[in-house]
């Protein structure tokens, strides 16, 4: 390396925000300016670091993120663990650091580099960069950093991990000093790991959104041009003018256009980095919040049913429940991802003969269900396009009145509970979405058991009179229109 060579790193490692704007060619608007000035002091005073980063789509949080593991790298001889929401997540960060990695500047540093690894060279000093694809395998991943070194934890696309994943990949490093752990993110889910941490406010937060990043606007809000808009700019609400000064990349015209093409909460949640809105849920969330917790109880519950809902490609999901003192208990949740249906049909039928359960599974497997219902004693299918609008409504009541228990006792279980928080209905249909439902569908399913049993009818005491439309089961209000038009105004 030449004298000119070194004194422009040198430069570098005193101004990282030099190292952003030449070398990983972007352009730093104040936010962002603000978080690497923060992280970089932080990590230069051997502080142990804690930060949650939540942006838009394309707003540059997984290139600066790419960036900073990099500049940890190269300057303080730190290790790095970057674990992405997905592999495609995990592949453009390292196309990142590749860019980087390959430079001539940087090849003398580098002992070996694959696509999961780049360790440095001996005498260049000490530290590696993994990127990985979260998976039970890569949580566990070696140690980054020691007594005399920092190690960072870098999330990516946090909402896009199983919660479970995110918290267990934490101790990744507990032997650094310092230590460093980012959860960065969109707000893809209402509810979930990534959002209870930027609740809690224990962690510095850090948000932008995409007229922070955006290139400099040159169009008046309001004018002829936005005639068919009825003379208003029709981002102005989200904008506030901020755009007019704007140091960014992201083009205003593509913005306008996305607000164009898609709904307003999409817009919302990938552009302006917000958070679904919770009026769309299928189950109020502070009511699955009350139902989840504790340990499970000893003694066996009466009206045992099981509930399974086949993945075609994807999860399986199944949910045992019972009832105890006029409660409803989910004694079991097991769920499976891409497992012999072998395998799926002798766990449920030998759980439904330990413990005598109905077992109530999705139609869409015929073949898988024959050979369950010749080895269960009583099963039946439910067909979803008949029963499950009367499913929903089924534990729906039992949250209201408060009668459904999860207990917080396996990881089947917290699953569960974060896919009822984030089940949600269709905006035009208002019908439950296929996202977040094998769980709550396998629920359902059990469900219609205790339904069909007359179980909790005693609890629901409804005036006389019903509204046109309602549908009632053994004294029990199974939908309201009334309440329709409730979830429709909340919508």
């Amino acid at each position: 390396m030449n004298l000119l060579t070194k004194s422009k790193w040198a430069m570098y490692g005193a101004n990282p925000i030099l190292f952003f704007t030449r070398e990983m060619k972007m352009k730093m608007p104040p936010k962002l300016r603000e978080f690497v000035l923060w992280f970089v002091n932080e990590a230069t005073r051997n502080k142990p670091i804690r930060a949650i980063v939540c942006g838009p789509r394309g707003g540059g949080k997984s290139k600066v993120l790419a960036g900073l593991e990099f500049w940890l790298w190269r300057f303080l001889d730190w290790d790095i663990t970057n674990l992405g929401g997905s592999k495609s997540q995990a592949d453009t960060v390292f196309a990142f650091l590749a860019n980087l990695i390959n430079s001539p500047d940087v090849q003398w540093l580098v002992g070996k580099t694959i696509q999961s690894e780049t360790v440095k060279a001996p005498e260049a000093g000490k530290g590696w960069i993994r990127v990985l694809a979260a998976s039970q395998t890569q949580v566990r991943s070696p140690h980054a950093g020691d007594e005399t070194r920092g190690g960072a934890l870098i999330q990516d696309e946090v909402c896009e991990m199983d919660d479970e994943l995110a918290v267990a990949a934490h101790p990744i490093v507990n032997t650094a000093n310092p230590s460093a752990i980012i959860e960065s993110s969109t707000f893809h889910k209402a509810f979930g790991e990534f959002q209870e941490r930027w609740d809690a406010g224990e962690w510095k937060r850090f948000s932008w959104d995409c007229f922070d990043v955006s290139q400099k606007c040159e169009y008046a809000c309001e004018g002829e041009r936005w005639k068919a808009e009825g003379g208003t700019c029709p981002v102005l609400d989200f904008c506030k003018g901020r755009a007019h000064t704007s140091e960014g990349w992201m083009l205003i015209d593509e913005i306008i256009q996305s607000w164009r093409d898609h709904d307003r909460e999409w817009f919302e949640i990938e552009m302006m980095g917000m958070r679904p809105s919770v009026g769309g849920l299928v189950y109020a969330p502070e009511l699955v919040r009350l139902a989840f917790g504790g340990a499970a109880p000893d003694s066996p519950g009466t009206s045992p049913a099981i509930g399974h809902d086949w993945g075609f490609s994807g999860e399986s999901f199944m949910v045992q429940v019972s009832v105890r003192d006029g409660l409803v208990w989910v004694d079991k949740a097991e769920f499976w991802n891409q497992t012999s249906d072998t395998i799926m049909i002798e766990r449920v039928s030998s759980l439904a003969k330990t413990t005598s359960a109905s077992v109530l599974a999705d139609s869409s497997h015929p073949f898988q269900n024959d050979t369950l219902s010749k080895l269960c004693d009583d099963f039946r299918p439910v067909v979803f396009s008949k029963e499950k609008a009367t499913g929903v409504g089924y534990v729906k009541h039992l949250f209201e009145k408060k009668l459904l228990r999860i207990p917080d006792a396996s990881p089947g279980h917290r699953r569960l509970y974060n896919q009822l928080r984030n089940y949600m209905k269709d905006a035009a249909t208002g019908k439950p979405e296929k996202k977040h439902d094998h769980g709550p569908d396998a629920l359902m399913c059990a469900c219609l058991h205790l339904m069909a049993e007359g179980i909790a009818q005693e609890v629901v005491k409804e005036q006389k009179e019903y509204p046109p439309g309602t549908i009632r089961f053994r004294g029990m209000i199974i939908h309201n229109p009334d309440d329709e038009d409730d979830d429709e105004d909340d919508d």
